[in-house]
């Protein structure tokens, strides 16, 4: 619009110009026109060619947003305020004269996503950090001091942690070998808008149709990959090697076959026999990843409490002891977990 005002202009004009200056207070737009190496969309790269057809680059300079009478136009102004803006008058560095020696070729980078890795991640890091912010402000500021979360906080079960200053499920599976973004999954409020965004996008990924027989067997599959689950802690006694479960209940068989092969996305939209082993293996991997988090809520010992010391007294539970006996026992020696709470004594 610019360059085709100012070529109305000029023929209009029966003057003539010296020179035409153009001013955008987008930096990727100026980026864009001072290109000489990148290749656009046609949408941009169609309007990149105008520009230039009526410009050269450097006809064009960068000018601040609070600058820009412009910006006016794109916001609501009373009379009063409309008259003392810029709107009719324009920047005031238009009224000087031009500095000497001052290079009028600006250089404006483009956006390159491989090398702006790192932006994407503040941003990600701001725009979560915000939204815990807006929900979260008691947790936060207890666990930046150190101190324990209220207890009426939702999070209390969850054990929450700080990690790169976002809050972050503690939880019970901080030896697991699982990725680190699973043993700490980050605390997004339910109702927050960034929760719907995140809802609908990995749903859009998941968008697979099948037909009746693969629904069948791949639910078929996901049943059995469920009733493998060990119905109780997995014994080291060597005479022990069974695994109970309910599909070892239900088959008397003590383990399932590994699955066939390796099966990718890909997969998906090809052979049905693979489409079922694709969808299979990632059942398998959101069940691992979504049923573990669910063992990180404590259902008990969710405020701190004193460690056992040497020389405390204790009742005894035992199952042995007859009717009204408590047995009790001094403590001697205790023994500290690796997180430095009593885990065993004597």
């Amino acid at each position: 619009m610019a360059v085709e005002m100012a070529d109305l202009i000029k023929d209009e004009l029966d003057q003539h110009l010296d020179a035409v200056h153009f001013y955008s207070d987008s930096k990727v737009v100026l980026g864009y026109i001072y290109n000489e190496s990148k290749r656009f969309y046609t949408y941009v790269h169609n309007r990149v060619q105008r520009i230039r057809q009526s410009s050269k680059p450097t006809q064009w300079h960068y000018v601040r947003t609070e600058e820009n009478p412009a910006d006016h136009a794109s916001r609501s102004l009373t009379p009063s305020q409309l008259a003392k803006s810029t709107w009719l008058t324009g920047p005031s560095f238009i009224y000087h004269p031009p500095v000497e020696n001052k290079t009028l070729r600006e250089m404006f980078e483009l956006v390159e996503p491989e090398k702006d890795l790192d932006e994407m991640t503040q941003a990600r890091h701001v725009i979560l950090k915000e939204t815990q912010m807006a929900t979260f402000e008691k947790e936060l500021s207890a666990l930046r001091a150190n101190k324990p979360i209220p207890r009426q906080s939702p999070l209390l079960k969850l054990s929450p942690v700080l990690v790169n200053g976002l809050i972050a499920v503690g939880g019970r599976l901080e030896h697991s070998e699982v990725d680190n973004s699973e043993k700490n999954p980050i605390v997004i409020p339910k109702d927050s808008y960034i929760s719907l965004l995140l809802t609908r996008h990995y749903h859009k990924q998941d968008k697979v149709h099948l037909t009746h027989e693969v629904l069948c067997t791949v639910m078929a599959e996901v049943t059995a990959i469920i009733n493998a689950r060990p119905l109780l802690p997995v014994s080291s006694d060597p005479e022990n090697p069974f695994i109970l479960s309910p599909s070892m209940l239900l088959t008397q068989k003590s383990c399932l076959p590994p699955p066939p092969g390796t099966f990718l996305d890909k997969d998906l939209y090809i052979k049905q026999w693979r489409q079922v082993q694709a969808l299979a293996d990632q059942f398998w991997t959101r069940w691992r990843r979504e049923y573990l988090p669910t063992l990180q809520k404590r259902q008990k010992w969710t405020v701190s409490r004193p460690n056992l010391q040497v020389d405390d007294l204790v009742l005894l539970k035992d199952k042995q002891v007859t009717r009204n006996s408590w047995p009790m026992a001094r403590v001697t020696a205790t023994f500290l977990g690796k997180d430095n709470r009593v885990r065993k004594w004597k």
